[in-house]
């Protein structure tokens, strides 16, 4: 019996070293798979930063620059403030009405620029004649009265002469050689006929103006206002031919464009 006790002590102990060394193998495996793991996490963290690396490396794709827009500049003026208003009063007959209006109409919207010259038959096309649309009518010769084609039209001279001495711009008018009735005292007397008086003068103001002017029932009006410079500034894309179109005035205008103004004509 103690034969047969010591046999199954040793089996134990045998089943008991074997399983210890089982355990130990499993532990051993499961470091070793855990070493693996580890390893593996290890490397694909290091691809992840590599390719991290890379991608932070690679140049940025090179941007084709953008063609530079062709850029033009145009100038145009708009009515701005009033500078002077005058009326000249005067009854008058049928025709010489009719003479008033067609010469008024030819001044009306006459636009000077700085430093432009202004000349009253030039501007109402010429000498007056039926074939323009004037008539015969009353007016002054050698200080008497006779009928002419385009007869008191002085009138119309004598309007517009009185808004631009008012404004401070000199004139080169001359008087009736007789005192004109319908003249006051706010009047500055113009004399024109064709080939002996005309009405001039010169834009010497620092700004461009517009004349406008109507006759109505023999009342000669004339509005004398100052011109406000407008900027349109083109930009067309030299590719596509698309256009972008700005306005700017003459203080608002950026400097860029500036070089693009065109140059006034001597």
């Amino acid at each position: 019996m103690k034969k047969t006790g010591k046999k199954i002590s040793r089996v134990r102990l045998i089943i008991i070293f074997i399983f210890e060394i089982l355990t130990l193998i499993c532990l051993l495996l499961i470091l070793v798979m855990e070493d693996e793991e580890y390893l593996q996490n290890k490397k694909n963290n290091n691809n992840i930063d590599n390719n991290l690396e890379n991608l932070q490396t690679i140049k940025k794709p090179i941007s084709t620059p953008q063609p530079t827009p062709i850029v033009t500049v145009k100038e145009k003026y708009k009515k701005g403030k009033l500078l002077q208003d005058h009326t000249v009063y005067h009854y008058s007959s049928y025709n010489r009405d009719i003479n008033l209006k067609v010469a008024s109409k030819k001044i009306n919207g006459t636009k000077l620029m700085v430093g432009e010259e202004f000349e009253f038959y030039e501007t109402i096309g010429g000498e007056p004649t039926l074939e323009k649309g004037f008539v015969y009518a009353g007016s002054l010769s050698n200080g008497r009265s006779v009928n002419t084609v385009g007869g008191g039209i002085c009138e119309v001279a004598t309007s517009l002469n009185t808004v631009i001495v008012d404004a401070g711009i000199r004139t080169n008018a001359d008087t009736h050689s007789v005192n004109v009735g319908y003249l006051n005292s706010s009047d500055h007397e113009a004399t024109v006929a064709f080939g002996q008086h005309t009405l001039k003068f010169k834009n010497t103001l620092k700004y461009p103006i517009l004349i406008k002017q109507e006759a109505i029932d023999g009342n000669v009006r004339t509005w004398l206002y100052k011109m406000k410079t407008i900027y349109i500034v083109t930009l067309k894309d030299a590719v596509t031919g698309e256009k972008d179109v700005k306005k700017y005035s003459k203080k608002s205008i950026p400097k860029k464009y500036k070089q693009f103004i065109p140059k006034p004509e001597n």
